[in-house]
């Protein structure tokens, strides 16, 4: 890996933005009423604590070897399923 992880990151999100960007434009009408316009306090706090935890993960997920990654795979799908 030449780039830094947060170069990384920053390219990954770029893509995920334009991705959302050209799908909120071809299907819906989020943009008729604006994007954020049904969204209350307690939705911003959900997304802040996505957009918190997305960058943790990604971070975690660039700097740790696979062994780890594994691991930590399986104690997500053991939390998810008990």
């Amino acid at each position: 890996k030449s780039e830094p992880i947060y170069m990384q990151l920053v390219q990954f999100k770029v893509a995920w933005l334009a991705t959302l960007l050209l799908i909120s434009v071809f299907k819906g009408n989020a943009w008729s009423k604006g994007m954020f316009h049904d969204w209350t306090q307690y939705t911003a706090y959900a997304a802040g604590s996505f957009i918190v935890k997305g960058w943790c993960t990604m971070y975690l997920l660039a700097i740790l070897d696979s062994m780890l990654k594994n691991v930590g795979e399986a104690c997500t799908v053991l939390v998810t399923y008990f």
